[in-house]
């Protein structure tokens, strides 16, 4: 098995704005360098909690190349997190942000 690096910028603790544009506002912004074999939607989970976060409603992430508003992916459960992971595949790193 081959180490497949990937870097998951986690956004915590703002707050999703529709006006003007779609944004995520404020909060905190924590990288994380892993081993996509070893990453599942659970770890997402302990990460938050790690850093002192409980409520998590959803993970969002965006697709690159495209308009956030309109980009913007739930992952919700270990299926859905798969096809996030199909994502970071293609470009090695992603943002991925927390609705509280």
């Amino acid at each position: 098995m081959s180490w497949d690096k990937c870097v998951v910028y986690m956004h915590l603790g703002g707050t999703f704005v529709t006006n003007p544009c779609a944004t995520y506002v404020g909060g905190e912004v924590l990288q994380w360098d892993f081993d996509l074999y070893f990453l599942c939607y659970y770890t997402l989970c302990e990460m938050v909690v790690e850093v002192g976060y409980r409520a998590v409603r959803n993970f969002l992430y965006c697709e690159g190349g495209i308009d956030f508003s309109k980009g913007l992916s739930v992952c919700y459960d270990n299926s859905s997190f798969i096809e996030m992971i199909n994502h970071i595949r293609k470009i090695e790193s992603i943002h991925v942000y927390v609705e509280h």
